[in-house]
């Protein structure tokens, strides 16, 4: 409740803007909360409230951030529009509290023992709770464990590359000399597609052990990116967002879902909370990487290489 405060606040003091400093100083406060706790808070409290469908629950959740995603940008776009970039802030800091705010005061509690309920919407007296049974740690417990280490590193690595390929996909495909109205809209089927990719994973991850749906889930993805090192027209650049969409809209959702899948549901907040900030460090470098080998190499081409590399290594 008080990061959407926030990060509000922060979205609107853009209307009070009369220099560079302060105009960072208003995207870093945004994006410091965005990282170190809205996205947090929401995966930890679906992995507290579910166990059996927690894979479906987690696809709806990141689904929900994706259609964020596409929407935003072109209510931005309206209210800029209508109303200039000034009063634009405003009115994205009163629709981030109207849509956050609200719901969570009415709807959201901690956990589903809180109010006297087991996840799943599971009943004591039915016998059904022994099926909540799962191995639980504490960060303490956790760290001193290989596979906290090998998700570590996973995670962090597939981070890198979402940040390195996100920042530089547009101009790479203008770069490719497909058109700008084009490639906006490549983009866009590519989120979109990474929406049905999130879902359906959701249902695939209850199924099979999470291990084997992210190591597919990695193989597809360099599929992509192998597409996009190959696209040199409008329709090689629609299958690359056809195959990549749907394994990068599955592969963040199992980043949230594969430390309760490992470590339980207890712990869950101590344990994001402590390999988070590791992650988006690690993240912050793929935009750094891929433009630092463009500056060096004259193209995107090298930098995709690299990125598959990590992909297959992961």
């Amino acid at each position: 409740f008080f990061g959407f405060i926030f990060f509000g606040m922060a979205v609107g003091s853009i209307f009070f803007v009369n220099h560079l400093w302060q105009f960072y100083m208003a995207v870093v406060t945004g994006r410091f909360i965005i990282a170190g706790l809205l996205q947090i808070a929401p995966g930890v409290v679906v992995s507290k409230w579910f166990v059996k469908r927690r894979g479906r629950a987690m696809a709806f959740a990141v689904v929900g951030t994706r259609f964020g995603q596409m929407s935003m940008p072109l209510l931005a776009q309206i209210s800029l529009s209508i109303v200039g970039w000034r009063s634009a802030s405003v009115v994205l800091a009163l629709l981030v509290w109207v849509t956050t705010l609200i719901p969570i005061l009415l709807f959201l509690k901690r956990q589903p023992e809180d109010i006297g309920l087991l996840p799943d919407g599971m009943k004591s007296n039915e016998g059904e709770s022994d099926q909540l049974i799962e191995t639980t740690y504490s960060l303490k417990e956790a760290i001193r464990t290989p596979a906290f280490y090998f998700i570590l590193i996973a995670t962090s690595g597939l981070m890198f590359n979402i940040g390195g390929i996100n920042f530089n996909l547009f101009p790479y495909l203008t770069d490719k000399g497909i058109p700008e109205d084009s490639a906006i809209s490549i983009l866009t089927f590519w989120a979109g597609v990474s929406a049905v990719g999130a879902l359906g994973i959701g249902f695939v991850v209850e199924k099979f052990h999470i291990r084997i749906v992210m190591a597919v889930g990695f193989l597809v993805v360099t599929l992509g990116v192998v597409i996009l090192m190959l696209t040199t027209n409008v329709y090689h650049a629609y299958s690359f967002a056809l195959v990549h969409g749907l394994a990068f809209g599955a592969l963040p959702m199992l980043i949230q879902l594969v430390w309760a899948e490992y470590f339980g549901r207890a712990h869950q907040g101590a344990i994001r909370g402590f390999v988070t900030p590791i992650q988006l460090v690690i993240q912050a470098g793929g935009p750094l990487a891929g433009t630092f080998m463009y500056d060096i190499m004259g193209d995107y081409y090298y930098a995709l290489i690299l990125f598959a590399l990590i992909y297959l290594i992961l």
